[in-house]
This record gives C-alpha cells, structure tokens and sequence, in this order.
C-alpha cells in the first residue's frame, strides 16, 4: 500500500522529457515573435526618419524668404524619398497646387488624402502616417504666408506695396511620401526571419525527437537499475550511458549500495558475534543450575558462577544498546574540562582492593568542546581496561598541541599500564568488535571508544613502548568538521 501511494505521487509529478520539450519550442516561439516585433520597430523608425527628412527638404524649398537659408539642403546628400506636396487654401477645401505631373490621375489620391487630413486635428508641424486604399503614406503639414507664385509661396516683405500686401494669404502646403514599396523589403525581411525560425523550430524539434529517445532509453535503464538495487537482485549489468549524468548517478548508487552492504555484513557479523557471546554465559548459567540442582556442584560454586556470567551478560547488553543508541543521535557538544573529567574517571575506575600506582602527567584545566558523557564513557573504559591488565602502575598524560598558525589545538591524551604486553598479532585488531584476543577476552569497550572518537573527529591508537601498553587519544580542542 505504501509502494503503491509512493508511485501514485509520483505519477501526478511533471515528466523532465515533455516539459524540456514544451520550455524548447516556447523559447523559440517567443524568441521569433520578439525579433519580429523588433525588426518592425526598427525598420518604422528607420523608413520614418528618410521619409521626414525628405518631406523637411521639400516643404522648405516650397516656401521662399530671404530669412531662409537653403544652402544647407542644396549640399545635403543624405538618402530621400521621392516627395510630392500639394497646397490648399485657408479653408483646406481649395487645391491652390500639385507637384505631381499626372495630376489628373493623382487627383483622386490628392482628394483623398485632402479629405481625410482635413478631417483630422492636423497640427502644424506635426507628421502621420495615413493608410489610403491599402497604401501607407508619411504626411507633414506646415502654414505658411504670402501669395503663390508658380509653384512657391513667396514671403510678403514689410517694405512690399500694398497690393503685394493684399494678395498676401494663408496656405497650407501637405507633403507626403509614399513608404508602401519603402516597407516591403523589411516586410520581406520578417517574413524571412519568420521562416528561418520555423525551419529552426522544426529541425530543432527533430533532433529534439531522436535526443530525447536515447535520453528516454538511458532514463529507462537508469531507474531499472537502481531498482534492482533497491529490490537487491543480484548480477545486475551497470548500464552505459551516452550521458555523464547517468554514469555518474549509477556510480554514486554503487558506492552508496556498497556501504549499505558493507554496513549491513557489518551489523550480521556484529549480531551474529552479539548472539554467540550471549548464549556463552546463558550456557554456562544453565549448566551451573542443573549441577546444582543434580548435587554435582555446591550451592555457593554454583551461585557464584552464575552472578559472575549474569553481570557479563548485563554489561554485553548494556553495551550493544548503548551502540546502537549511539549510532543514531546527534552530540550534545559543551565546553569540558578533560583533565578534570579525566581524573574523575580514574577514581571511579580505580579498584580499591589492588595496591596500584597511578602516576599523573596533566596540564591543569584543558578545555574543549566535546559531549562530555560519551567522552566520559570512553575514559571509562580504557581506565576499566588498564587497571584489570596492569601489573603494579598506570600512567597517564594530558596536554594540547599546536601543529601550525592556522590549524586548530588538538589535545592528547595518554593512559598506559605494565600489564602483560599486547601482542604484535593482536595490535592491528584490538579494537574490532569481539575481537578476541590473549587470554580469550572479548569486549566492546575499545571498539565503543573508537567509535565516539571518530565521531568527535578524533582517533586512538595503541602501542607497546618499552614495558608498557600505551593507548593515546587525539581530539581536536575546538575545530569541528
């Protein structure tokens, strides 16, 4: 029920392949429909700035005054369209002049044109285009006064005379540019620019298409695989990618899956070992009951046989639970004075039935950031371990260490015994769980205190100088990875 909830989420979520596919051709649609809007706007800026200077140039040589300089235009060279202009009266409804030479013919497009800007609020100076019969025109309108002559509008002077001054009227001159055939190249342009997008899009969408088959069929096998890795089917073929993610995801699954079987071989091998130490001492009470209950061995043999194996058994189990709870929380890290904790353990640990010497090597007060009840525990256990095998004393030592300016304190921490010397045979496995080493003891005290000083990113290590057993602790003061 659970399989099937998770699947049925999944299901609901969007497909990587459809929504690259649908971002693919959204991208390329909305690029072309933006270039396109943008070349028009271009291309109407830059027909708009010829067709105006081309009416600025006609309306000016339609108007004479001595006032005006036309030098300026004579010498400009600068593209133009061809222009034609038309004058009217005050009114707008006389037609006084049309620079066009088939006027007859073009006098339907000039009534036209007349009759449309005479309908619309035409400022002064002010430029529209105009759309007649399918056809755009670019239009200036510009008032003037003085009298016609010809096919000009003459300035009237003040020193003029007077019937010069009564001819003298207002006249409105219009020029305009035909930018229909101007348009159509750029129109052309961005039909084209259209095209080449669509070609683009479906090309892309082409190999778009056999891309995603392959990335589909690498998908496929991916997910196939880590299936079986997750169902463990054994002699499952790694498949090859024409991607490196893939390879890389398939790799990283490997080696995940090979630590989740490394660690579950580690947990078999540790209940396995857990479960045969156990059923020692549960044997032995068994049997140590049914002789006394036979009469073949005395009630206080018995009695004491089996509180000595009851108190083994307790403190294997006291451990593995402590392993496993130890595993799965977090540390509670604080400020701890080591050598202070470190003495405390020693007079807890220490038997008061043995006459041994401990000798102390300690800096005072050394600080550092540790979880102070799993530090405790493994000072515990190496004090348990040197008073049970030391012959007369134990030493320990404390100080701290500074490998270089930027690296952070570490802190070293010494308990060795006189004992009976650890064997070159056993050094490299003292630590593993259960290991069983002289004297046929097993244990996990060693293994346990190794395990929190990894997690405090520290270590410990052993070894035999001279006539002692010297197990050194490393811990970093304050620096946490």
């Amino acid at each position: 029920m659970f399989f099937e909830t998770k699947m049925s989420a999944i299901k609901n979520k969007k497909s990587i392949i459809k929504t690259m596919t649908r971002n693919l051709i959204a991208s390329l649609f909305i690029i072309s429909i933006l270039s396109s809007v943008g070349i028009n706007i271009v291309m109407n800026n830059y027909i708009d700035k010829i067709a105006q200077k081309s009416l600025e140039y006609e309306l000016e040589n339609t108007y004479y005054s001595d006032s005006v300089d036309d030098t300026v235009n004579r010498d400009d060279k600068s593209l133009r369209l061809p222009t034609n202009i038309f004058i009217t009266d005050e009114s707008g409804k006389k037609i006084v002049y049309s620079s066009n030479s088939l006027f007859d013919k073009e006098n339907k497009k000039v009534k036209l044109l007349n009759e449309k800007l005479s309908k619309e609020d035409f400022s002064d100076g002010k430029t529209k285009t105009v759309e007649i019969n399918g056809e755009s025109y670019f239009v200036e309108m510009r008032s003037y006064s003085g009298f016609f002559d010809i096919d000009k509008i003459v300035e009237t002077r003040r020193d003029s005379d007077v019937k010069s001054e009564k001819n003298s009227k207002k006249y409105r001159v219009f020029a305009y540019v035909n930018i229909t055939e101007a348009k159509k190249p750029f129109i052309d342009l961005s039909l084209w620019f259209l095209g080449i997008f669509g070609i683009t899009v479906l090309l892309a969408g082409f190999f778009n298409f056999f891309e995603q088959k392959k990335f589909s069929k690498d998908l496929v096998e991916t997910q196939n695989y880590l299936k079986s890795i997750g169902s463990k089917k054994s002699n499952m073929k790694k498949p090859e990618s024409s991607y490196e993610e893939f390879e890389e995801i398939c790799t990283v699954a490997d080696l995940v899956n090979d630590r989740l079987l490394r660690k579950e071989k580690i947990q078999q091998e540790f209940f396995q070992n857990a479960s045969h130490q156990l059923r020692t001492p549960l044997m032995s009470i068994q049997g140590y009951r049914e002789g006394y209950e036979s009469g073949v061995i005395p009630k206080a043999e018995a009695l004491d046989v089996i509180r000595m194996q009851t108190e083994k058994m307790s403190k294997l189990v006291e451990e593995i639970l402590y392993i496993s709870r130890f595993e799965e929380r977090e540390l509670d890290l604080s400020k701890v004075d080591l050598s202070q904790l470190l003495l405390q353990s020693c007079d807890f640990n220490r038997p008061v039935d043995r006459n041994i010497e401990v000798k102390f090597d300690l800096e005072e007060k050394i600080i550092a950031e540790v979880d102070e009840k799993s530090i405790e525990k493994v000072f515990d256990n190496l004090f348990s371990n040197a008073f049970r095998h030391c012959c007369q004393k134990v030493i320990v030592k404390i100080y701290t260490v500074k490998k270089s300016i930027s690296a952070c304190s570490e802190v070293v921490i010494q308990i060795s015994n006189d004992g009976r010397l650890i064997d070159e045979r056993d050094l490299p496995h003292i630590f593993d769980r259960f290991y069983k080493g002289y004297g046929g003891n097993t244990g996990l005290g060693l293994s346990i205190a190794k395990d929190i000083l990894k997690k405090h990113y520290g270590s410990i290590t052993v070894e035999v100088d001279s006539e002692l057993n010297k197990f050194t602790i490393i811990l970093p003061q304050f620096c946490h990875k």
